[in-house]
C-alpha cells in the first residue's frame, strides 16, 4: 500500500513536469519566432535601406 501510493506520487511528480516542460517549450517557441522574425527584419531592412534605419529599428 505504501509503495504504491508513493509510486503514484512519483508519477504525478512526473506528469507535472511534462506539463511545466511542454509550457516552458511554447514559451520558448513563440519568443524564437519573435526574435527570429526580429532578425530577418533587420536584415532585410538592412539589405533594402542601409544600416541607419536597421539600428533605429532594433534599438
Amino acid at each position: 500500500m505504501l509503495n504504491y501510493s508513493f509510486s503514484s506520487v512519483k508519477n504525478l511528480h512526473r506528469k507535472r513536469q511534462m506539463i511545466v516542460i511542454c509550457k516552458i517549450e511554447k514559451i520558448l517557441m513563440r519568443w524564437a519566432e519573435k526574435i527570429y522574425f526580429r532578425v530577418f527584419y533587420m536584415f532585410f531592412s538592412v539589405h533594402r535601406y542601409g544600416f541607419k534605419s536597421h539600428f533605429f529599428f532594433f534599438f
